[in-house]
């Protein structure tokens, strides 16, 4: 996992860990006309253009390193706020999106909810190789990049810029960490 949260700006960078969700083989969905309507590419495409993978991406559970937590009830939120978003590399914004996130669902794993989107990008030869590497764990990391509108103290349920405790911190026997 990559560091990088600073208190002031509260500017983070995370790296987390990917895993593709087993599909239920007994549910039949269309997911090219899933994108086709919340992707609207300039073309329809067709099922047998696409490859689509189920990915669980954000979770419930403290990141560790980040002393960062996502609400429960704001996976769903998340959910809705990556619907088209290009799936790129390196979190190079300029470069060329190798695919899309669309539609998606929350999962429970035991006791960790997952905001579990689904990815699409055209087969062919780099495609095919992407649904290789991805099957085969070879890609396994993704980093997410995002901005929350609130940073709330674990602690003490304030701002994290006003409070006088320090994400990672003990007090008491409780660590604070970051609500988002």
């Amino acid at each position: 996992m990559k560091e990088g949260t600073e208190k002031e700006g509260l500017k983070a960078e995370l790296v987390l860990r990917v895993q593709l969700a087993a599909p239920d083989p007994a549910v039949v969905v269309d997911y090219a006309a899933l994108v086709n309507s919340i992707c609207k590419p300039p073309f329809p495409v067709k099922a047998e253009d696409i490859h689509v993978r189920q990915m669980r991406l954000l979770s419930d559970a403290l990141i560790e390193g980040y002393n960062l937590r996502v609400p429960t009830n704001e996976l769903k939120s998340f959910l809705s706020l990556i619907q088209s978003a290009p799936l790129i590399i390196g979190h190079d914004h300029e470069g060329i999106p190798i695919g899309r996130w669309f539609g998606g669902e929350i999962i429970k794993l035991g006791d960790v909810s997952w905001a579990a989107p689904l990815i699409y990008w055209m087969r062919g030869v780099p495609g095919d190789e992407m649904a290789k590497n991805l099957d085969g764990g070879i890609y396994r990391d993704v980093s997410a990049s995002f901005r929350w509108t609130t940073s709330e103290c674990s602690i003490c349920g304030q701002t994290i810029y006003a409070c006088p405790h320090v994400p990672g911190g003990e007090y008491g026997g409780a660590i604070c960490f970051i609500w988002t």
